[in-house]
């Protein structure tokens, strides 16, 4: 819970701090949270080592649509508009998208007078997906005095499930 509150923090963050947050439309912005929390919404931790990594986003992006539709944010929205900014920005924010992503839009800011604006949609689902990209490395990408509170949760979270980890264990020898 810790890693999805932190990655929403830093995604919002960093879209204010490339000046993508000004020119998103609100649906593009709740997108782009529900994408950031969704990163870390696995159903299971096999998706955590699995090893061809399109099964793992398989996952997330089910278990964040799913939790999306739940929610009832989807139910004034009959076109699904949200659900496949939703999706698009996750698939986006995967390593080999991330790259082809990069690569495209350093292509289009080398053009002289390319100004990203609210019309300009591809170039702002292309940033959303860099910015959900890395906002997953969000202890990286916060200042330290905001990281740092979202650190010690992370490692008090990670520390509470380590602890429930050795007492299943540990209750599990004792009952045979």
């Amino acid at each position: 819970q810790a890693r999805a509150a932190l990655a929403m923090r830093a995604a919002h963050w960093l879209a204010c701090a490339v000046e993508l947050w000004d020119v998103l439309r609100p649906c593009e912005k709740l997108a782009l949270l529900v994408a950031a929390a969704g990163l870390h919404c696995n159903a299971s931790k096999s998706a955590l080592f699995c090893n061809d990594i399109h099964l793992g986003s398989v996952e997330v992006v089910s278990k964040t649509l799913e939790s999306l539709d739940r929610s009832g944010l989807t139910l004034n929205d009959p076109a699904g508009k949200l659900r496949r900014l939703v999706c698009r920005t996750l698939l986006h924010a995967q390593p080999r998208a991330l790259l082809d992503d990069t690569r495209e839009l350093r292509a289009r800011l080398d053009q002289d007078d390319w100004q990203m604006t609210e019309e300009t949609e591809e170039e702002k689902r292309l940033i959303m997906g860099i910015v959900l990209g890395a906002a997953d490395l969000a202890c990286l990408a916060l200042p330290p005095q905001m990281r740092q509170p979202w650190a010690n949760l992370g490692l008090a979270e990670a520390s509470a499930a380590d602890g429930m980890t050795l007492a299943a264990c540990a209750g599990s020898r004792l009952a045979t």
